[in-house]
């Protein structure tokens, strides 16, 4: 830590990892909800607000597993350098994902009632209740 705060010194590497990094998910989330449209036709057929909301999500673990497994790939070889030094970036993407994820689960269960969206969702009669690990964990 220095006495000086900088700002993120942006470089060309730094933006080609965003970029790829963004591009990725983007294309995580129409390949996922492409395919759910092909494999699950009209009799079976999954609305696009659900394979969006199961898109996000499976893509923001995905990408905590990718987080979390940089540190220990880049001792083992030096390939997996860059990705270490951009890590942050990878957390902001995945961050920004499993916001995505929470405002679409917020829009599709809870909204068009009398009551908040938030304490729709949150207030279910369950016997385990997984969308309060969801909320502490984002």
């Amino acid at each position: 830590m220095t006495n000086i705060y900088q700002a993120v010194q942006w470089n060309r590497t730094k933006i080609i990892y965003d970029l790829i990094v963004i591009g990725s998910a983007i294309f995580f989330i129409v390949a996922f909800v492409g395919f759910g449209k092909v494999f699950f036709p009209a009799p079976a057929a999954i609305s696009t607000p659900l394979l969006l909301i199961r898109a996000t999500g499976v893509g923001a673990v995905l990408m905590l597993h990718l987080i979390l497994a940089i540190g220990p790939l880049s001792r083992i070889s030096p390939l997996f350098s860059p990705l270490l030094y951009n890590r942050r970036h990878l957390g902001v993407v995945f961050f920004l994902t499993a916001l995505l994820h929470a405002v679409l689960i917020m829009g599709y269960y809870g909204a068009f009632g009398t009551r908040n969206p938030l304490l729709a969702v949150l207030d279910h009669g369950g016997p385990v209740p997984f969308e309060y690990f969801g909320f502490l964990a984002l």
